[in-house]
This record gives C-alpha cells, sequence and structure tokens, in this order.
C-alpha cells in the first residue's frame, strides 16, 4: 500500500491469491492475459513495500534506486501497454478489436516514451505525508500530453470491452483516479496504483461471469 510497507506486502499477498484463483478459472486462453492483471498489481505492491523498507532499513537501502526504477516501470512503461493488449486479446467483437488496437498503439507510445524518459533522466522518491513521493524530471512538456495519453491507454479500454462486468472495472478505475486527484494530489503514482491493485480483486468477478459461465456453476455444486 501506499501508506506503509506492511500494507503493501499483506495487499501484495492477497492479490497473488486472487490472481492465482483468476487464472485458475479461466478456462480460455485467450482471457489468461487479463486474469493474471491481479498477480502483476501483487509483484508492484512487495516492490513498493521493499521500497518502504530502504527508508528504514540501511542493509537494503542499497537497493532504493534499483527498486524505484521497477515499480516506475511498472506504473509508467508497463500499463499502458499491458492493459489495452490483455483487453484487446480477450475481445471478440471486431468493431471493439478496432478501437481496441488504436488505445493499444498510443498505450506504445505513451509507454516507449515514458520507458526513454526513465532511462534519460533522474527519478527518485522521498517519503512525505505518510506516503511515497515519486520525482520524476521529465521534460515539462510531458506532464499534460503523457497524463492524456496514458489517462485514454489505462481508463478507457474497459469501456470498449464486450465482457460482462468490464464497464464497472472501467467506472472503479476512472471514480479512483478522480478520488486520487482531489484527495492525493501529487501522489497519484503511489496512490493510484494502490487503489487500481485493489480493483483489480474483481478481475475473477469479471472472469467467472463473462467467461466460465454455466462451467464454473457446475464445478460450485
Amino acid at each position: 500500500m501506499c501508506f506503509s510497507a506492511s500494507a503493501s506486502f499483506i495487499a501484495g499477498g492477497v492479490l497473488a491469491s486472487i490472481g492465482g484463483f483468476s487464472v485458475a478459472i479461466t478456462n480460455k486462453r485467450q482471457f489468461l492475459p487479463f486474469a493474471v492483471i491481479p498477480f502483476y498489481f501483487a509483484v508492484q505492491q512487495f516492490i513498493e513495500g521493499l521500497i518502504w523498507l530502504t527508508f528504514s532499513e540501511p542493509s537494503i537501502h542499497h537497493f532504493q534506486y534499483e527498486l524505484i526504477y521497477l515499480f516506475l516501470f511498472f506504473a509508467q512503461v508497463f500499463w499502458p501497454i499491458y492493459v489495452p493488449w490483455s483487453i484487446l486479446i480477450a475481445e471478440k467483437d471486431e468493431k471493439n478489436r478496432g478501437y481496441l488496437r488504436v488505445l493499444l498503439a498510443i498505450g506504445v507510445l505513451v509507454g516507449g516514451y515514458l520507458a526513454f524518459c526513465l532511462v534519460a533522466f533522474p527519478v527518485s522518491a522521498h517519503i512525505h505525508d505518510q506516503h511515497i513521493l515519486y520525482v520524476l524530471d521529465f521534460p515539462e512538456f510531458n506532464l499534460n500530453y503523457k497524463g492524456i495519453g496514458y489517462f485514454i491507454a489505462t481508463v478507457i479500454p474497459p469501456f470498449f470491452s464486450s465482457m460482462k462486468g468490464m464497464r464497472w472495472f472501467g467506472i472503479l478505475i476512472f471514480g479512483s483516479l478522480m478520488i486520487t486527484e482531489v484527495l492525493f494530489p501529487g501522489f497519484e503514482i503511489s496512490v493510484w496504483c494502490f487503489y487500481a491493485a485493489i480493483i483489480s480483486a474483481v478481475i475473477p468477478w469479471i472472469i467467472s461471469k463473462s467467461v466460465t459461465g454455466k462451467q464454473k456453476v457446475k464445478l460450485s455444486e
């Protein structure tokens, strides 16, 4: 979690279990990339938990730089590409697939640009007001265009999916972003990632509702 190491580790453990369950109930290969999302969020939360520890444990402080980059790789590069791709792979409707291809292209551009920025410009992290503040010394023009592109690639794709329950997933992600912007301005990277991680716990419900159908009902009887 964004507020302590222990909360991050607890969230990571719960999400890893949810991710395993999500994969276990998925009976079609094309849905696996979407089903495994909670597990990737678990990894990201474990990484942030370790970042918390680097501020208080001298024995692992020297790993802080690498851990910050690993966390930011997920937050800045991985998600804008993976989210539209995983939903595209699972989508059957050709019209929706066309929209999702455009969103994936935007995600690739945004993720590629941010990957370049992570390599070319300094980043750091600090504890401020009981949150981890990630400081990205990227070019100034990046703030607006990157933010718009990132929003399009990570928030919009669920609304172009025919999977049952996916639009509720998109609404929750959008709502969590709005809450983060209002209540935790400046801490979006850490706080919104935590909220999105928690929201990913509904993915097994989406999978069971849209994919496994009657087969899951029979297994539970």
